[in-house]
This record gives structure tokens, sequence and C-alpha cells, in this order.
């Protein structure tokens, strides 16, 4: 007898309900050194978002690294809430082709996690690196309303209303995302501040082989190679699953995308509301923030 596709997934989250325990158990022997991290391929370096910031492009350029492997799926989401419960050591198999090289993933909800599991993150992967991407706030809230509003739901701009647009802009997901200063202040106070690489998604488009360069010998390993083939002057566009995670890139040549689509009253309003964080950047962790123009006015 055939089984539903609902069936499937309420026979899986039984199951994952079930061996719950014994996956906390297992990520704590890890953490304790009571099973070996290195034969496990768990990742090197992690990039923790933001999201709207450029990770597809920089997932699309690392993949063409001869010591870099990335999976070919972008998103796990493993230390997220969805799917933390899951094994560990299943965890380590999107990595197993990556042996001898230096691996990592790039999940951009990784940057709104909660301090106590970013200490977790730290007590199995002691060493790795980590790589954030800023964008203005601005456009990168802007991006990612357009993003859920419109490509998603496949409408137009002029279908979405004005307090549609508005009532994402304040909810609360959207706000801890371009929470910069709330995702830098809790990561740095478990990793030192050597271990996290901070970029911004402008010089994509500004001086893009400097910024992959500087990336590059954050994560240790050579820039002396032929880029020729790699995308870094494409415009990467993601391309999502069923299941809302990214599979792999779409690019095309050219440059990013301007942002004259934001209406003016939508960027008074966001300029107003990230103002004080956009100056305490600048000042705590020395953020180029007057790159982002308006965004410091």
């Amino acid at each position: 007898m055939a089984i539903s596709r609902r069936a499937k997934r309420t026979l899986r989250r039984g199951l994952i309900k079930v061996a719950e325990p014994f996956y906390r158990l297992e990520k704590q022997l890890y953490a304790d050194n009571l099973l070996s991290i290195s034969e496990s391929l768990l990742p090197d370096f992690l990039c923790i978002g933001a999201m709207k910031a450029g990770t597809t492009w920089l997932h699309e350029n690392l993949r063409c690294h001869p010591e870099i492997y990335l999976p070919e799926r972008k998103e796990s989401y493993f230390f997220s809430y969805r799917f933390y419960t899951r094994s560990l050591r299943r965890y380590s198999q999107r990595f197993a082709e990556g042996a001898g090289q230096v691996k990592g993933e790039i999940t951009p909800g990784y940057g709104t996690l909660p301090v106590e599991r970013i200490r977790s993150i730290r007590s199995i992967l002691p060493d790795v690196n980590l790589i954030f991407l800023l964008r203005d706030p601005i456009h990168r809230s802007w991006s990612e309303a357009c993003m859920n509003l419109v490509a998603k739901k496949n409408r137009s701009h002029e279908d979405v209303t004005k307090q549609e647009f508005l009532d994402y802009f304040s909810s609360e997901r959207c706000q801890k995302r371009s929470d910069y200063l709330a995702i830098l202040d809790n990561w740095l106070s478990v990793f030192p501040r050597d271990r996290l690489f901070l970029g911004l998604y402008e010089d994509i488009d500004s001086s893009p082989r400097e910024l992959f360069k500087a990336i590059l010998a954050h994560l240790g390993v050579s820039a002396d190679i032929d880029m020729s083939d790699f995308p870094l002057t494409k415009v990467i566009v993601p391309v999502y699953e069923s299941d809302g995670g990214v599979h792999r890139g779409s690019s095309s040549e050219g440059h990013i995308p301007t942002n004259n689509l934001l209406p003016a009253e939508f960027r008074d309003y966001l300029t107003q509301r990230y103002a004080d964080q956009v100056r305490v950047l600048q000042d705590r962790y020395g953020v180029p923030t007057e790159r982002w123009g308006h965004a410091t006015t």
C-alpha cells in the first residue's frame, strides 16, 4: 500500500522526535572530545549571512576554487532550529567529498542564532572561520521584502500595497536580519574577532576581485590562481527549492541591479529606522558605513 507524502512527513517527524535525545548526546560527545571531529569532515568555515547580501555570489565563486569544497546545495540550516535535532554524523556526510580541501557551508540564517546556539557551534567547531557580508540595511530590507512579497508569490511591485511593505519592514524576521549590531555582538561574544571576516555587499559591484581575494586570505587558501572562469563579475540570482532552501544560483553578465525601484517614502522610513544602528556599526566594529551614503544621514 502506497504511503501518502503527508503520512511520510508525519512519520519522519515522529522518528526525529524519538531520536532527538540521542542526537543531542552525540553533539555533547563531540564537544567533550569523546568522539573525533576530525574524522567527521566537518566544515572549516561558515558564512553566516547576511540574507540578501551576496552570499549566493560567494557560494558560486568559492565552489570554483580548487582548494575549497562546498556542497552543491548552498544552505543546510543544520545549526538552526529546523534541523538541529539531526545527527552530526549525518551532517558531516555533506562534506564527505571534500577530504583534503577547506570545507565550508553558507547559510545566511545562522546570523540570527541565539548566543546559546552559537556557543554550541563553537564547542563542536572550535577553530571554524566565519564570514559575514553586510549590506546597507535599507536596501537589504527592501530586497528581502521584494523577494518574499513579489518574486516568490509571482506578483508585480504594483500588486503589493504600501501597508504590506510597511508591515514586512516592521516584522520581527526582517528587523532581526538587518540588526547587524545584535548579530555581531552575539557572535563576537563567543568567537574571537580574528575568526570573523566582515565584507560589504557593495564591493561585489565595485571591486569583486579584491573582496574575493580578501575572503580567500581569511580562509587561508591561495589567491594566486587563474580566476578567469570565476563568476566574479556576474549577477548571481538564487534558485529556490520547494522546501525554501537554495540549491544553486543562476548567473548573468552585468552589475548588481540598482535600487531605483525603492520608493522614496520607503527609503525615508527605513533610513530613520536604521540610522542609529548604522552610526554605531562604524564606531564599534569599524564597518565603513559611509559607503552606504544616505543611510548615514
